[in-house]
């Protein structure tokens, strides 16, 4: 998978941090997929046309 877009969030939030960016992206008509990143704090996401 192709990540084009990096989302930071407060690594002790994880789920509710997943739960936001979903819904929001969702809310301004952007399928989203987020995969884990290695890193503790890091979400890969991938929309169809980002800005």
């Amino acid at each position: 998978m192709d990540a084009n877009l990096l989302i930071t969030y407060e690594p002790t939030h994880k789920g509710s941090s997943e739960e936001e960016v979903k819904a929001l992206l969702e809310e301004v008509g952007k399928d989203v997929k987020i995969v884990d990143s290695k890193t503790d704090g890091i979400f890969l996401a991938t929309v169809d046309k980002p800005k």
